[in-house]
């Protein structure tokens, strides 16, 4: 019996995760457009930010983005965003990406699975009531994930976005300048890099890490700009 169910859940997880990796809708122009990042030649970055809005530093954030014109995706918290409606207001506004990154930032693997589509569903609806729009992309808190998580976000058309770039800013161990150069390194082709709302450093390193990614010849993208098998590129 268990080796059946542990068959069982291997198949979903597989299905679910070719689901989100197969070419989308716009067949052959997403297709090429990811070979175009897989061969080196599409040399663009989708810069993403997690956990906000947060008085004090999205609006720092959204300043030097402002300044470099860059747009960027910022994945919130729908308890903060109706805490702070004019900054999700003025990312919109500003051109930015706004998608759901759960309600309270509840590790959506731990929920009992009845409970898991309320964490997506609040901050859908959270966000609506704040933009008029429903977002169609999401980032479960840290990161983690399991097949049920996955199937909920694809039953409300939610298409997952992870990372490929990784400095682990949250742990505000690095100096702003150790943050940039650590970001400037790990650049490649389609790169999605993971940076976080309330940490200072980050807030300081951001002209470097714009700077130091376009003196490597990249330009900027949300991440619906990106070919669908880059933004749900599970992480490792």
């Amino acid at each position: 019996m268990k080796k059946v169910l542990s068959f069982s859940i291997r198949i979903v997880f597989a299905l679910v995760f070719l689901f989100f990796l197969a070419p989308g809708e716009y067949g052959c122009r997403e297709a090429c457009a990811w070979e175009e990042i897989r061969n080196g030649r599409g040399k663009v970055v989708a810069l993403t930010f997690d956990d906000g809005p947060s008085p004090g530093f999205t609006d720092r954030i959204l300043d030097v983005l402002k300044r470099y014109n860059v747009r960027s995706s910022f994945f919130v918290v729908g308890s903060n965003a109706a805490s702070a409606p004019d900054l999700i207001r003025r990312t919109v506004a500003e051109g930015h990406l706004v998608a759901n990154h759960s309600q309270y930032h509840t590790n959506l693997t731990k929920l009992p699975p009845e409970n898991t589509h309320i964490e997506w569903d609040m901050c859908q609806e959270t966000i609506h009531t704040i933009t008029g729009e429903y977002p169609a992309y999401c980032r479960p808190p840290g990161g983690q994930y399991n097949e049920h998580v996955l199937e909920l976000a694809a039953k409300r058309n939610l298409v997952p976005v992870f990372w490929t770039v990784n400095p682990g800013d949250y742990g505000a161990k690095d100096s702003a300048a150790e943050l940039a150069r650590k970001v400037v390194r790990q650049i490649h082709p389609g790169a999605i890099v993971l940076l976080h709302i309330g940490v200072e450093p980050t807030v300081e390193a951001l002209p470097a890490i714009i700077e130091g990614i376009r003196n490597r010849g990249y330009s900027f993208v949300t991440v619906d700009q990106l070919p669908r098998r880059e933004t749900a590129r599970l992480h490792h």
